[in-house]
């Protein structure tokens, strides 16, 4: 029996070459269930080597359910029959020998009873690829080979329910005489954002996740052999030459060498470079060769910056050659740029057209340079942006690698790969090495996208035309919805060439009798993928203040997503996996794996509630039940976590754009103490209840009824009751809570207050017998005051580390009545005195004195407000105006200003702010000036009416001012301030 001999002809060149010997040798591993040799490591095995023995028993195991002893080599005599794992003493006696200059080779080769899997392999960790480690694992590899073609081992996600390893009594060799490499030297797929805890309910459950993922690549085959990362190499060029070689740097239509402005705010990282500059050539070859980053040859990244070419410079000019692709004319273009630019336009650079042919002769031009040092050098660089199309007239050579990566994302039209196709094929034609370094994977979200039969296409494609590496940005981790497309890239960076409806056979195998109708369940989701169009992604996008392309596809995708993965299509998904469910009940491992599916759909179910929740919330301003559904799909993940089949970070860090659940927390957390349930209640029909002292300390209401302050009093038993006893008729009219707390004597010099979360309609409230409020309804004109909480301070009044008697009379003139949401102690440190707080007029008591306004944009209305306000008589009042569109985000106003503050010094900025019920925006507050040269914020999202307090701590000033900003963003409704203070931090 030979193995590997069906690869094609390409992989054999590339990843395999097979010897197979005419003696005839045979070894059995397990008979009859019966494991009938060991598991031999060297003496000195590297963790590689341990690793590899380690996979290879546990996949026997599951082959077999025999469990194979592992020995080191010295524990045995020489010559005993076993699998020999890595460079053993008996492998090297026999002279056999991995090939030196190939990374990741390996060897398996049966002499007599003895079985080799031997490979090129460093000290380091066998199974972290995603960070960045360059540890070879050839006898890990070795194992892997073996595993695929001896025991059909197939790997369709992370964890246990993703192996894939048929069942047999027996396992032999009879003979197997192999050398071979990974069909690729550089294989990665970047964990992007992902590989945070933030998202995770336990982090013990993250670590197996990221451990299970990184094992996962390594059985198909990632590795970085050689050093092939195509960064954006002058990141931060602009922090070490901006000031002393401005003239490495783009030159603008304005004359000005520095980033530019309207991409990204002026981002330095993003600043382009002057690519005909010979000093920019030379400095980016000595700094590789200073460092290099691969043994024995001058590899040299010249990419460009995450950015389009924009030096209009006369020297780059001239490098450049007419586009007949461009709309505007060669000899216009550069006029063209200048007035976009002036204009505002941030693509600005649009009618310079293709600039591939100025980025060659740069390439080239630093390949010249490195050839001084090295006549082998390899140059790096990516095919992107305003230079992604091929060259008109450069040449190029094998020794410059073009990091190619495809100008689309989601969806794939006909149109899309066939451009992606035709760039493809030219940049090979001028003769450069291809890398296939695409954005396309970051997509979806956890959303079951499908683009597994274009990806392998447009693979295979690549393969035969000149593909020798690979590297994917980035690996979102949904396997539970993405699983098929995960799948068709790894297998096919493993076994490039192979038919893609042979990937999905294999895929579809994993679930047994249910084969068919998760094959159906995949198809359904290609035929709506395959049916969204860039316009209709447009479309979906607009309302949300995005555009359907670029961050909307990836970052965004869920708010989207209910544009195409509505209520009916998600039932007939479900409708699906009900048949692939039945279909496997009686196989359980074939049950688990479609579980993960339904799981995978459960969760997508309940991200597209989340979001619907967050639109009504960015309507209504209704917070709570956007919180209530963050919190379920939340369990729900949590839930899931032990399946390791979803990467929860990379989903948290996404949605944080939008969902921050830190904050949405923080502002469902209670504001106080609770006072609690029961109260003392009694009807007051005659309006006697003052007369008689039920407002009074001494008054003895034990004889009362009890009541809750969760709802009505007609919601409540004795409100059914008064209704039964009066033909059906509610009570109206006057009604008397009764209740006692304590104030801890540590609090005392504390303000102390009352938050009533909303009374229905009037209400009197007496403290210790002192009557401290009169709420009439509508209070001030407000006909929903009657749902809206209110604030008492009751500092004057409370009795600290005593009982404190609090008595409410309320009055309902129709409809429901009573207090109907909880009553809440608060206790808080008082405002800064006058003379501590370095803001001038932090209480706005004095008016606008010392605030400026600002509207950033959007329309804003400020003013002092001395209907409302925390202490004092006054607060600050902004409202955004936003007419019809309370969803739009990227509005901005807010009020400022500048402080005096000492340089070393540590500050604290504390403020309360105050929303309206339906604002839908987000308050943010920005504190400059710190030593570490960032913007200390904090952020309250709509508190409902009640005041809640910010503060924003770790402050250090660098300089002798201090800026506070108090903003309104990104939503209508009102917001107040009041109490902003900023006090010195005493020293510890």
């Amino acid at each position: 029996m030979s193995y590997g001999t069906s690869v094609s002809s390409r992989l054999m060149l590339m990843g395999l070459a097979i010897f197979v010997g005419s003696q005839l040798w045979g070894l059995d591993l397990v008979r009859d269930g019966k494991g009938l040799v060991p598991i031999v490591v060297p003496a000195d095995a590297t963790a590689v080597a341990k690793a590899a023995a380690k996979e290879l028993a546990h996949h026997i195991e599951l082959a077999s359910g025999v469990v194979l002893k592992t020995v080191s080599e010295e524990a045995i005599p020489g010559g005993e029959e076993g699998i020999y794992i890595g460079p053993t003493a008996a492998a090297s006696e026999l002279g056999l020998l991995v090939p030196g200059d190939e990374p990741n080779a390996f060897v398996i080769k049966l002499v007599g009873n003895r079985l080799f899997l031997l490979g090129d392999d460093t000290d380091g960790q066998p199974f972290w690829i995603l960070h960045n480690n360059r540890t070879r694992v050839g006898t890990l590899f070795a194992v892997y080979e073996f595993l695929e073609q001896h025991l059909q081992a197939r790997w369709i996600w992370p964890g246990a329910t993703g192996e894939i390893v048929p069942r047999r009594e027996t396992i032999q060799v009879e003979r197997w005489d192999q050398v071979g490499r990974p069909a690729m030297v550089h294989t990665r797929w970047r964990d992007g954002p992902g590989g945070g805890v933030e998202g995770w309910a336990d982090p013990a459950e993250r670590s197996r996740f990221i451990n299970d993922q990184a094992r996962w690549l390594r059985r198909h085959r990632f590795a970085l052999g050689r050093n092939l990362d195509v960064r954006h190499s002058f990141a931060y060029y602009w922090d070490k030459y901006g000031a002393s070689h401005p003239e490495y740097f783009n030159q603008l239509p304005d004359g000005t060498r520095r980033s530019d402005p309207l991409h990204w705010g002026g981002s330095p990282r993003l600043v382009a470079m002057c690519v005909s500059n010979p000093d920019l050539h030379r400095e980016v070859v000595e700094r590789f060769a200073a460092k290099p980053v691969n043994p024995g040859r001058l590899y040299v990244d010249a990419s460009e910056n995450d950015t389009p070419g924009k030096c209009l410079c006369e020297k780059c000019l001239a490098w450049d050659v007419p586009d007949p692709a461009s709309d505007v004319p060669f000899e216009q273009r550069v006029e063209a740029s200048k007035r976009a630019f002036a204009a505002g336009d941030k693509a600005w650079a649009k009618p310079l057209g293709s600039l591939t042919d100025r980025y060659c002769r740069f390439w080239l031009a630093v390949q010249e340079e490195a050839r001084k040092r090295d006549p082998n050098a390899i140059v790096l660089f990516h095919g992107y942006a305003n230079y992604v199309r091929p060259p008109l007239v450069a040449k190029m050579n094998r020794q410059m690698l073009n990091s190619f990566v495809p100008a689309f994302l989601f969806p794939w039209t006909d149109e899309s790969v066939a451009k992606a196709r035709e760039d493809w094929l030219g940049w090979a034609k001028a003769g450069c090495s291809m890398m296939l370094r695409p954005n396309y994977l970051d997509c979806g979200h956890n959303l079951p996208i499908f683009y597994a039969r274009r990806f392998g296409e447009e693979f295979n494609f690549a393969w035969t035309h000149g593909m020798m590496s690979t590297d994917y940005d980035a690996l979102p981790g949904q396997y539970a919805t993405q699983g098929l497309n995960h799948y068709v890239v790894a297998r096919l960076s493993n076994r490039p060439g192979t038919p893609v409806h042979q990937v999905f056979d294999e895929f579809y195998a994993a679930f047994g009798p249910a084969a068919p109708a998760v094959k159906e369940y995949f198809a359904f989701w290609e035929k709506l993928s395959d049916g969204i169009t860039p316009e209709q992604l447009d479309a979906a996008a607009e309302p949300h203040g995005l555009k359907g392309n670029g961050s909307a596809l990836y970052a965004d995708f869920y708010m989207l997503a209910p544009a195409f993965f509505t209520p009916e299509v998600l039932a007939k998904a479900g409708a699906l996996l009900t048949q692939a469910e039945a279909a496997s009940a009686a196989m359980p491992l074939c049950a688990k794996r479609v579980d993960v599916l339904r799981q995978g759909l459960l969760g997508v179910e309940l991200t597209l509630a989340t979001q619907g929740a967050y639109q009504s919330y960015r309507r209504d301003g209704k917070l709570k039940p956007f919180a209530d559904a963050l919190g379920t799909l939340d369990s729900h993940r949590a839930g899931m976590e032990p399946l390791r089949v979803v990467n929860m970070n990379w989903l948290y860090k996404w949605e944080l754009r939008h969902w921050d659940r830190t904050l949405v927390r923080l502002m469902a957390q209670a504001p106080g103490e609770r006072l609690s349930d029961p109260w003392q209640f009694a009807w007051d029909p005659d309006g006697v209840g003052e007369k008689l002292g039920w407002h009074k300390s001494e008054f003895d209401d034990s004889a009362w009824s009890k009541i809750g302050t969760e709802g009505t009093w007609e919601d409540q038993d004795l409100g059914k009751a008064w209704a039964v006893a009066h033909d059906g008729q509610g009570y109206d009219g006057l009604a008397w809570y009764r209740t006692s707390f304590q104030v801890k004597a540590d609090d005392a010099g504390k303000r102390i207050s009352l938050l009533f979360g909303a009374v229905d309609e009037a209400c009197t409230v007496w403290l210790n017998g002192e009557r401290v409020l009169d709420r009439e309804f509508p209070y001030r004109g407000n006909q929903d005051s009657w749902q809206e909480a209110f604030e008492i301070d009751i500092s004057r009044g409370v009795k600290v580390g005593a009982v404190n008697r609090l008595a409410v009379r309320v009055q309902d003139d129709a409809g429901a009545g009573g207090i109907w949401k909880p009553v809440w102690l608060l206790v808080s440190d008082p405002a800064a005195t006058e003379a501590a707080n370095r803001l001038e007029n932090g209480g706005f008591e004095k008016g606008e004195a010392g605030w400026k306004r600002h509207v950033v944009r959007g329309a804003y209305a400020f003013s002092i407000d001395r209907t409302q306000c925390r202490s004092g008589r006054a607060s600050a009042r902004v409202v955004a105006e936003l007419g019809d569109n309370a969803t739009a985000k990227g509005i901005w106003g807010r009020w400022h200003q500048q402080v005096p503050v000492e340089k070393g010094r540590r500050y604290t900025l504390v403020l309360w702010a105050r929303t309206d019920p339906a604002f839908a925006g987000r308050i943010r507050i920005f504190f400059t000036g710190d030593k570490e040269k960032k913007t200390r914020a904090g952020s309250l999202l709509n508190t409902n009416g009640v005041w809640r307090q910010l503060t924003v701590e770790g402050y250090e000033a660098a300089g002798d001012r201090a800026g506070v900003y108090l903003n309104v963003m990104d939503g209508a409704g009102s917001v107040w301030f009041d109490d902003v203070q900023l006090v010195e931090e005493l020293a510890q």
